[in-house]
């Protein structure tokens, strides 16, 4: 049986950890920085622990335009959340976007970007991950760390309180993480 597999990228970005963590964090920020994704919004909001919600996606993989459904599956503010797909083919590939962040100093924030996942079929899979699935993935997973680079550079990832205000606005139901509104999270680890 074929192990999860997860392709990862290590990229350090020039903005603070809280503004960076939002902006991955509020899927309708997900066109700017990764460019798999067309489209997504809340389907469901998430309660004020970040679990419990979800969201629905439109994509492109493989050529293929896709649409499905995910909701966290771990949520620390500040430190990482998993976003896990739940439905059409991204969940029949048991995929997951993964982000675990850490503070560098006041304004660099380092990420590891994931996209872990699983293709079915034993022996069919193997043949399909070798040919093309793990290629995607990969590129989805590069393209996404580099949209993130870009947006820091380009002034796209607001202030963590601009980030507040817009999802009040966009959700009047919306009710961020106790944390959020702490000033200074969790501090760099040595």
């Amino acid at each position: 049986m074929m192990a999860l597999r997860r392709e990862v990228a290590d990229v350090v970005v020039e903005a603070p950890l809280e503004d960076v963590f939002a902006f991955m964090d509020w899927c309708y920020n997900n066109p700017e920085w990764l460019t798999s994704i067309k489209k997504s919004w809340i389907t469901k909001l998430p309660g004020p622990d970040g679990m419990g919600g979800s969201t629905h996606y439109v994509g492109e993989m493989m050529g293929k335009r896709l649409e499905w459904d995910a909701s966290p599956a771990a949520y620390e503010p500040w430190r990482s959340f998993v976003m896990r797909a739940a439905t059409g083919e991204p969940a029949k590939l048991r995929m997951q976007a993964e982000a675990q962040f850490e503070r560098l100093g006041p304004r660099r924030t380092r990420v590891l970007f994931a996209i872990a996942y699983k293709v079915p079929y034993p022996l069919v899979g193997w043949v399909m991950d070798r040919l093309m699935v793990r290629k995607e993935v990969r590129e989805m997973v590069a393209m996404g760390s580099q949209g993130l680079l870009r947006a820091a550079a380009e002034g796209r990832i607001p202030p963590l309180a601009d980030q507040l205000a817009k999802r009040q606005r966009d959700h009047p139901g919306y009710q961020p993480p106790p944390s959020f509104s702490a000033s200074s999270p969790s501090p760099a680890r040595p």
